[in-house]
C-alpha cells in the first residue's frame, strides 16, 4: 500500500518572501487560507509564537538636534526630511530600504519606491497611500511626548520615532570662535534597528538625519 503524502501548497511569492524575511519555515505553518494556504495572518501568529516575550533590537540610539526655522512649525515636512534621511543612509550601508511607514494616531501610512523621492514628494505621496501594509522602514510621529522608542516589527528593518519640538537651549560657535548659549527649536529623536543589522547602523542613521536637517 502506498503511503499518502500530505498534499504541497504552491505559495505566492509575497508569502514566500515574507516568511523569508520573518524567519518562518513555511513547512511548519498551518495554513488557514484556501486549500490550506498560508496567510500572512498565519506567518505573524507563527512568528509571535516564537519570538522572545523581550526581543533585542540589533541597536537603540538617541540624538537631541536643532530643527530648522523652515520645518519647526511644519510637522509634516519635518517628519518628510527625516524620513528621506534615514532611507538613504540604511542604503548607503546596503540595507534594503524603499517601502516606508509613517505611524500617526496608530495608522501607518506606506509608501513603496519611498528612497527615490524626495521629501517635498514623499510628502505629497503619504496623502491617500495605503494603511497598514509592510515596510521597510516605519517614522513613528511621536508629537505629544519628547522621546519615544519603537521595536521594528517582523520584516522591518528600522523604527525611527520624533519626538515633540520643543523650546531648549542649544549651544553654538559664533563667527569669531566663541561659544554662545541659545534658544532654539529642538526636537529627539531615536532609533532601533533589526536584530541581524550591526549595532553601529542606528547610530550613523541618526548621524545622517542630524545632518540633512542642518
Amino acid at each position: 500500500m502506498t503511503a499518502l503524502r500530505p498534499p504541497r501548497h504552491r505559495h505566492s511569492p509575497r508569502i514566500r518572501r515574507r516568511a523569508r524575511d520573518w524567519g518562518v519555515e513555511l513547512g511548519d505553518v498551518v495554513g488557514t487560507g484556501p486549500a490550506g494556504r498560508v496567510t500572512e495572518d498565519d506567518l505573524r501568529a507563527a512568528t509571535a509564537l516564537a519570538a522572545p516575550v523581550a526581543p533585542a533590537a540589533g541597536g537603540i540610539a538617541a540624538v537631541q538636534v536643532v530643527v530648522p526655522p523652515r520645518r519647526a512649525n511644519d510637522r509634516a515636512a519635518l517628519l518628510a526630511e527625516v524620513a528621506v534621511a534615514v532611507l538613504a543612509a540604511l542604503r548607503r550601508r546596503g540595507v534594503a530600504a524603499t517601502a516606508l511607514g509613517l505611524t500617526t494616531l496608530e495608522r501607518t501610512a506606506v509608501v513603496s519606491d519611498a528612497h527615490d523621492l524626495t521629501a517635498d514628494a514623499l510628502r505629497r505621496r503619504l496623502a491617500g497611500v495605503p494603511p497598514d501594509a509592510p515596510c521597510d522602514v516605519r517614522v513613528v510621529d511621536a508629537r505629544d511626548v519628547d522621546a519615544q522608542v519603537g521595536l521594528p516589527r517582523p520584516g522591518e528593518r528600522a523604527v525611527l520615532a520624533v519626538g515633540a519640538v520643543r523650546e531648549g537651549v542649544a549651544v553654538e560657535r559664533t563667527g569669531d570662535g566663541m561659544v554662545a548659549f541659545v534658544v532654539r527649536a529642538t526636537v529627539t529623536m531615536t532609533v532601533a534597528t533589526a536584530p541581524q543589522l550591526p549595532e553601529s547602523v542606528s547610530a550613523e542613521v541618526l548621524q545622517n538625519v542630524a545632518r540633512a536637517l542642518a
